[in-house]
Formats: C-alpha cells, structure tokens, sequence
C-alpha cells in the first residue's frame, strides 16, 4: 500500500471498523468473473454440486480476515499515540471474534477496556459498546450467566446516559434475550424479546432484518416454553419476511424455514413440513454443498418425515435431482 492508502486503512481500521466488517462481509465470489463465462459457468456449477458456494465464501473471508488481523497486528507497534494504539488493539480483537476466536478475542478487549474506558469516559457510547462486545463474547463461549450479568450492566449504562429510546439498547436487551434463553429461561426471555419487537418494528419496520430476528427468537422461545401454536404465527411472518427480503436462498432464510418445518411437524401438519424440508434440504445442498453439517441435519429432518409417512416417492425424485438425472426437485 502506498502512504495515503495505508493511512486510509489505518484510520478506518481504528475509527470506523463497523464499515470495515461490512465491506469485509460483502464479499461474494459468484461475482467473479472470467475469460470464458463457460469456464466460470462450469466451475460453479461443480462448486454447487459438492462443497456449495457458502463453503468457498466462507473460505474466502477467513483468508481476508487473516490479512486484516496480521496487518492491524503490525500496525499497532508503530501507532503514534496511546490512544490510537489502544484502538487498533481493540479493533485486532473484534477481528479476532469475527473470525471465530472467541478467546483471544476476549483477552485482547478485556486487556485494552479498563484504559480506554480512563481516555474516553466509561459512560460514554463506545465504552458501552465495548463491554457489550465482552458480552457477547461470553456468550459465544458458553459462559451464559456471566455474560447476562455484563449485558444487564450495559442495559443500566444505556438507560442512565443515553436512555431506552437509544437502538443499541434494544440490541443489548435482545441479547440479554438470547443468554437467558440458552441457559433455559424461555419464560423470562419471550417479554425480552416482545420489547424489543415492539421497538424495532416501529423503528426500523417489519421487514428490517432486526425485527425479523428478534421475531424468530420469540417463536424459539414461545415454542420451547412449550407454546407451538403461538410460535407458528412468527415462524411463518419470519419466513415470510426474509423470503421478501434477503431471498429463498439466504441463509437466514434457511434457518428460520427449517425452524418453521419443525413446528409444523409438532402440530402435525404433516405435509407442510415435509415439503419445507425437502425446500431447506435441496436449498442448503446448493449453497453448502452435500455435507455441511447444516445440509446434513435438514436431510435427516426429511429423511424422518420421509420414514412417519412413507412416502417414498419424494426419495425417488430426490435421488434423480442428485445425481443429474433429472432437473426437477420438487414432487407435487
């Protein structure tokens, strides 16, 4: 990088990392290009067949979240200040957790929180922020009721300086949602998840992808309180949403139709669910190849329906579409 560019990394690196994630998470190599389309054409279509395109863009942003950590890694030795050096350091750390490392990730945040905390104020926005990125990377270690407790401790910081109306109090408390939720509070976490709805829903609208979250997340809830009938009803405008919004083929999408089979299934809605699981099934083999284990659960659920109803024929059809004998996958 020449000195212009490399100043320009460095400042967004340290000042604006949300966008730097962003630019970093839209990488999408189906965009690719080619001399001959034919070549690319072929390529993709092998690619779907096998590993899937999630497979090979997951492989991609790993190697581009590798060049960013080595880079800011190098970067933080000769920041010219204090407090610029404590940011990058905070910045290698959120790349750490984007990157799946959830324990380095969390000694580095936790290592530059208290003196960052001393330079910018430990009210202030960002230092919330930081001890909600603590949070979260609590959680996604396991560790369910510490990180319930620091989420509470951010939802008070927020009430007391910025207020409840601020959003990143309503995404702390839909957090807070999910830790209760993980270590069985389904009771407590459904008015946590039905606050934040209300809020997102009136803020960003219904088919923001914050509401559509928070909407699958109180159908989990209310499902595994033992509430289906209910839980359906956000299932299904979940699903309903993401298909408008991001597409069939999202894999948030997948997730939350796979979620919407299941309860179809608890209410023996049969048929329903079996056809949503082939859907998720055949999808999944498309953007994660035969056998991730998400591609792997979804044809299990299929395969059990598939054995309750016998209803073999779907196989049969399934089994043609597979193995390039035929184009069609659906049965009717």
């Amino acid at each position: 990088m020449c000195r212009e560019q490399k100043e320009s990394f460095i400042k967004a690196a340290s000042d604006d990392i949300l966008k730097l994630r962003k630019m970093i998470s839209t990488i999408n190599v189906e965009n690719s290009e080619a001399w001959n389309p034919l070549d690319l054409s072929r390529i993709f279509s092998v690619v779907r067949k096998t590993v899937g395109m999630a497979t090979i863009n997951t492989t991609v942003l790993g190697e581009c979240r590798r060049w960013l950590i080595s880079t800011v890694a190098k970067e933080v030795q000769f920041a010219p200040s204090e407090h610029q050096k404590l940011r990058l350091t905070n910045t290698l750390g959120l790349l750490h957790y984007e990157n799946g490392e959830y324990s380095q990730a969390f000694a580095i945040l936790q290592g530059c929180l208290e003196r960052l905390n001393e330079i910018e104020g430990k009210d202030s926005h960002p230092s919330i922020q930081r001890v909600n990125n603590l949070a979260i990377l609590l959680d996604r270690q396991g560790h369910f009721q510490e990180a319930c407790d620091l989420f509470q401790q951010c939802l008070d910081m927020y009430a007391t300086t910025l207020g409840t109306e601020e959003p990143d109090y309503y995404h702390t408390l839909n957090s807070l949602a999910v830790s209760r939720q993980n270590i069985g509070a389904f009771e407590e976490s459904s008015p946590l998840f039905q606050k934040c709805l209300a809020f997102f829903s009136r803020t960003l609208g219904a088919t923001h992808t914050s509401t559509l979250n928070t909407m699958g997340n109180l159908g989990i809830a209310l499902d595994s309180n033992g509430h289906p009938e209910e839980a359906l009803v956000y299932f299904e405008q979940t699903v309903t949403g993401y298909t408008a919004t991001l597409g069939l083929t999202h894999v948030d999408t997948l997730r939350w139709t796979n979620s919407l089979g299941i309860v179809y299934q608890k209410l023996g809605r049969i048929s329903e669910a079996l056809a949503l699981h082939e859907q998720t099934y055949t999808q999944k083999v498309i953007k994660f190849g035969r056998t991730h284990v998400s591609t792997v659960l979804s044809l299990n659920n299929f395969c059990q329906l598939v054995m309750d109803t016998q209803d073999w024929g779907r196989v049969t059809v399934l089994e043609a579409w597979l193995t390039g004998k035929s184009t069609s996958v659906y049965t009717t």
